[in-house]
């Protein structure tokens, strides 16, 4: 009996290592809101850190046939542009990124359609993002909140 008690705290330390891992290596933001106005767009502030080459990002529209929703990595006046073509659904935009090393960028998320569904009111999305150099995933920060938040 012994035995195979250390057999399964053995394989619940593997799983919680793995866990550990994927959480440093992957950052998100998860089920922020966007109003479902044409013009509104909430900005995001990520800061790549120690080396970092770039910042790496998609984006999820999670509410079916309101609108489709955009991602626009910005920094120093380089821009890449991602769009979740099915909102609802379990996949994401493709990934994009934007190389202009440490520092501040912006995360810019917008309805990229006209054709909004305003009896809905509001579209809601996830952001995954990281920050990497040519051969790791560097440091990263998440942000809180929005540093501009169109919610209404």
């Amino acid at each position: 009996m012994n035995k195979i008690i250390k057999q399964q705290m053995a394989v619940l330390a593997f799983f919680l290592s793995i866990t550990q891992i994927s959480s440093v290596s992957a950052h998100e933001v998860t089920g922020a809101f966007l109003y479902s106005g044409d013009s509104a767009a909430d900005t995001w502030k990520i800061e790549c850190l120690n080396g970092s080459a770039r910042l790496v990002a998609r984006v999820r529209d999670l509410v079916p046939g309101v609108s489709k929703i955009s991602a626009v990595i910005y920094k120093d006046g380089r821009a890449a542009n991602t769009v979740d073509a099915v909102g609802g659904d379990a996949g994401y935009s493709p990934f994009v990124s934007v190389n202009e090393g440490d520092g501040e960028y912006m995360v810019i998320i917008t309805n990229s359609q006209s054709s909004v569904n305003v009896s809905i009111g509001y579209n809601r999305y996830d952001i995954d993002f990281h920050c990497e150099n040519s051969t790791k995933h560097t440091d990263t920060t998440t942000p809180s909140a929005p540093i501009q938040d169109e919610l209404s």
